[in-house]
């Protein structure tokens, strides 16, 4: 299935590839597109991504693409800038707990996209939300 996903994906034909995952959980979904980019370095994941966020205005496409370009994307100029305004762009929809330890990323990589103080106020809601997760805890504490 994921051969036949990369085929329609590389030949723009989006409406087959979103037919052929319609009874694919989005776990899975993901799993293959990050697969996809690890191995062929192509961009073409996040065009299908940002394709099926128009049309079902689901948020976990921008999930995708989050992952994609911090992940196997990242070497392309500007992807944790894009990957960032896209996580923005999510936690205005959702502020889960996901969601906000997602963002701390953002303080952690070179570029520090996310600055210090706005890290530890979502450091601090994190743990509003569940005392025990361990990358808030962490920042937290590094940051003392």
């Amino acid at each position: 299935m994921e051969q036949e996903l990369f085929n329609y994906l590389q030949n723009a034909e989006f409406e087959k590839a979103a037919n052929l995952l319609r009874h694919v959980n989005n776990v899975k979904i993901k799993e293959m597109l990050l697969t996809i980019a690890y191995e062929s370095e192509s961009i073409v994941c996040i065009g299908f991504s940002s394709y099926m966020f128009q049309i079902s205005n689901n948020y976990f496409w921008y999930d995708c693409i989050v992952s994609l370009l911090s992940n196997p994307l990242c070497f392309i100029e500007g992807a944790y800038s894009l990957a960032y305004h896209y996580s923005k762009e999510t936690l205005k929809h959702e502020r889960s707990e996901d969601n906000l330890v997602q963002m701390l990323f953002f303080n952690e990589i070179p570029e520090k996209l996310l600055a210090d103080a706005e890290a530890l106020s979502i450091a601090k809601e994190v743990i509003a939300l569940n005392p025990n997760n361990e990358a808030a805890k962490k920042y937290i504490q590094y940051k003392r």
